[in-house]
């Protein structure tokens, strides 16, 4: 089965992995591979690790903004709007605000339906 790269990629895992196993020089390496130095230093300080084709989770960069924002969006809902005696409460107030927001909100995808 035949390795797909974008159209700028130059490098492949198995170059990546030679690059991140080998002691060869800098120079050396980047020569071997024809690739630019700080290409060469990139892939040997990078982890030796597969990448995961089965889409992002909440761990992965660039969904952090997304998680970020929904957090605040809870804190600003409930914990610094009221003020509660027993976390009971407050687990209460959350819950009820997270099914008004999940279904309660008009979806573009629903046509401006609610689900």
């Amino acid at each position: 089965m035949g390795q797909v790269l974008h159209g700028g990629a130059t490098t492949t895992p198995a170059i990546r992995a030679a690059i991140q196993r080998s002691k060869a020089p800098l120079e050396e390496l980047a020569a071997r591979h024809r690739l630019n130095r700080n290409a060469v230093t990139k892939w040997r300080r990078a982890e030796l690790s597969p990448r995961r084709a089965d889409g992002p989770g909440p761990n992965h960069s660039w969904t952090k903004g997304f998680v970020e924002r929904m957090n605040r969006t809870l804190k600003e809902a409930t914990v610094q709007r009221y003020n509660y005696d027993t976390h009971r409460q407050l687990e209460d107030r959350l819950a009820g605000f997270l099914d008004a927001y999940n279904f309660a909100r008009r979806l573009k995808t629903l046509r401006s339906l609610t689900p």
